[in-house]
C-alpha cells in the first residue's frame, strides 16, 4: 500500500479555452502568442465570414476556435518539428522523393566535378589535395560570384588559363566563364586532430539560375596514433545524462597506440573542468596502453556540466570528455510553475504534481504540504486549497493531488505550495499555480 495522507490549508485542473490552429493565446501570465494563421476569418465589419456550405445553410464542422480543451490539458500550444523523410505516409514518401531528386541533381550537375571526394582513413596532420574541374556547361556566359569554405584546415586555388586565384579568403570579384570554358580548383585539406570522420565543404555561387549553388564535399576519416576507448567502443566521450547535484560518477578510459608501440602520458592540461578529477597510469608493462580513471561530482552546479580534459604524451595529444546535465535531486512534473488554464466557476478543479528522484540511489517521502500567498494572488479570504499526498513504496516518487476549491471568484488567481520532505537531506520545494476562473 502507498503511504497516503491529506493536507489542506487556507488560500492553484481542468482547462477550457479557445484556440485556432497555432493561433492567439492569452495566457494567465499575461503573455500573448501571435497567430500563425493567414486569415482572421472575419469580414471588414468584424463579423465572422460565411463561406461554402455554411453560407448555403448547410451545417459546417465545429469551429476549432470554440473547441473546449479537455481537463488537464494545457492551454499553451507547442509547435513540434519533425523530419518529413521519417514519416511513414504519403508526406514522407513525397519528402524522400524530393530529397533523392535533390541529391541526384547535385551528383549529376556538370558545373563542378567530382562533387564528392573521399580520402578514406588518413593519419592526423596529413595534407591531402583534391583536383576539381569547374566548367560553365550553359550556352551563355556565366559568373562565379562567391566562394566559401567550412574549415580553417582548407586551402583552395583556382587556375583559369594563366590566372591563379587564391580562394582561401574568398573570391574578391566575380569570375566570368564563357560557354564551355573550364577552370581547375586545387583544394588542400590538413587532416584535423580529431578522432572522427570529417567532412569539409567548398561552396561556389553562380549566376546560373538552374544551378545557383555548387557544394563540393571532401571526406576523410582522421586516424590518430592514439585511440581512446570506453569499454570496447572507440570513443572519447561519456555522457552520464541527468544527475543530481550531489551525485558522484566514476569513469574510465583506455588509451591504446595504433601501431602497438609504447608511449608515455606526461600530464593533463590545467585547469580541469569543475567537478572533474582524473588520474592516469600504465595498464600494460610495454607502455602501449594506458588507463585514465576519474570522478564527476559531487557539488555540481545545476545546468549542463563537465568538460574536456586534454592530455599530453610523447606521441601527440589525446582528450577525453565527460558531461552530465545537473538538476535538483528531486524533479517536479509538470514543472515548478503549473498553468491550470481555465477553471469553470463553481466547479473547482484537480491537478496532480509528481516528484521523482534524479539519482536512482536516492529515496524520499513527502512529509507535508503548506500553502502560501503570492503577491497579487487575488484570492479571497477563507478560500481553502487541498492536497492529498501519495508516496510510492520504493521512495523513488510521490504524487500530490491538488484540489482547487469551487468557491473562487471570476478572474485570474495564483497561489504557492510548499512541499516538505522527511528528514533534512532534501530542501523543501515550492510550486506555483496559476489559473483563471470563468
Amino acid at each position: 500500500m502507498n503511504d497516503s495522507s491529506r493536507q489542506a490549508g487556507a488560500k492553484g485542473s481542468d482547462g477550457r479555452g479557445k484556440f485556432r490552429g497555432v493561433a492567439l493565446y492569452v495566457l494567465p501570465l499575461g503573455f500573448v502568442l501571435a497567430s500563425c494563421g493567414q486569415d482572421s476569418g472575419r469580414d471588414a465589419a468584424g463579423g465572422r465570414k460565411q463561406t461554402g456550405k455554411a453560407a448555403a445553410g448547410v451545417e459546417k464542422p465545429q469551429d476549432p476556435s470554440n473547441r473546449l480543451i479537455p481537463p488537464g490539458e494545457s492551454r499553451i500550444r507547442t509547435i513540434v518539428g519533425e523530419v518529413l523523410e521519417d514519416r511513414n505516409d504519403e508526406v514522407g514518401e513525397w519528402a524522400r522523393k524530393r530529397a533523392n531528386q535533390s541529391a541526384e541533381k547535385r551528383r549529376t550537375q556538370r558545373w563542378l566535378q567530382p562533387i564528392d571526394v573521399d580520402f578514406g582513413k588518413q593519419r592526423v596532420g596529413t595534407k591531402l589535395e583534391a583536383e576539381l574541374v569547374l566548367m560553365n556547361p550553359t550556352n551563355e556566359p556565366q559568373k562565379v560570384t562567391s566562394f566559401s569554405k567550412s574549415c580553417k584546415c582548407q586551402e583552395a586555388v583556382l587556375v583559369l588559363g594563366d590566372r591563379r586565384i587564391d580562394l582561401t579568403k574568398g573570391l574578391e570579384e566575380p569570375l566570368e566563364l564563357a560557354p564551355g570554358q573550364k577552370a581547375k580548383v586545387y583544394a588542400t585539406v590538413e587532416v584535423p586532430d580529431m578522432q572522427t570522420r570529417q567532412t569539409v565543404n567548398l561552396q561556389f555561387l553562380t549566376s546560373d539560375p538552374d544551378q545557383p549553388l555548387l557544394d563540393a564535399q571532401l571526406h576523410v576519416d582522421a586516424v590518430r596514433d592514439l585511440h581512446v576507448f570506453v569499454g570496447e567502443k572507440q570513443t572519447d566521450l561519456i555522457d552520464f545524462g541527468i544527475l543530481s547535484k550531489d551525485s558522484v560518477r566514476d569513469f574510465e578510459f583506455r588509451v591504446v597506440s595504433r601501431d602497438g608501440k609504447p608511449f608515455t602520458v606526461q600530464e593533463y592540461e590545467a585547469p580541469l573542468p569543475a567537478g572533474v578529477r582524473v588520474e592516469f597510469s600504465k595498464s600494460k608493462d610495454d607502455g602501449s596502453e594506458w588507463v585514465v580513471r576519474g570522478k564527476l561530482g559531487p557539488d555540481l552546479p545545476e545546468n549542463r556540466h563537465g568538460g574536456t580534459v586534454h592530455f599530453v604524451t610523447d606521441r601527440g595529444k589525446f582528450e577525453i570528455s565527460v558531461y552530465a546535465t545537473v538538476q535538483p535531486p528531486i524533479k517536479v512534473s509538470p514543472s515548478e510553475m503549473v498553468i491550470l488554464g481555465v477553471v469553470p466557476q463553481g466547479r473547482g478543479a484537480t491537478k496532480d504534481v509528481r516528484f521523482d528522484v534524479i539519482d536512482a540511489n536516492d529515496s524520499f517521502k513527502v512529509a507535508k504540504v503548506a500553502w502560501f500567498d503570492i503577491p497579487g494572488g487575488l484570492l479571497p479570504d477563507g478560500v481553502s486549497f487541498g492536497a492529498d499526498i501519495d508516496n510510492a513504496e520504493d521512495g523513488k516518487s510521490a504524487t500530490v493531488h491538488v484540489r482547487v476549491p469551487p468557491g473562487l471568484g471570476r478572474g485570474r488567481f495564483q497561489i504557492g505550495m510548499l512541499v516538505s520532505f522527511e528528514g533534512d537531506r532534501f530542501e523543501p520545494r515550492k510550486v506555483r499555480f496559476i489559473g483563471h476562473v470563468r
